[in-house]
């Protein structure tokens, strides 16, 4: 079964059928936030039926789940570009933890 693509990646539309993690994983930050936006709103507004309902939460899983390897990735590189003695005296060492 071929694939759909959304004509326009960034729509709130949520992840249209058949979309695996690998489509997931090419979304940005804002894409993947809106999206999941999307999902819960329709979940809400009970838009949706129980099945439907569980497809989409799985949905929304695996987005919050890109939302998060993108934020640590933010926070990977703030913490690369920060100078140690700036974050020593924000009394945290490069990597972002607590001395």
């Amino acid at each position: 079964m071929a694939k759909s693509k959304s004509p326009n990646p960034a729509s709130t539309d949520p992840l249209p059928r058949g979309q695996d993690s690998s489509d997931i994983d090419s979304l940005s930050f804002e894409e993947a936030i809106s999206r999941l936006e999307a999902i819960i709103d329709r979940i809400e507004s009970g838009e949706v039926g129980l099945e439907e309902s569980v497809k989409e939460y799985e949905r929304g899983i695996a987005l919050r789940r890109r939302c998060e390897q993108i934020l640590a990735q933010a926070e990977q590189r703030v913490a690369e570009l920060t100078p140690p003695e700036l974050a020593r005296s924000r009394g945290k060492d490069v990597a972002g933890q607590s001395e």
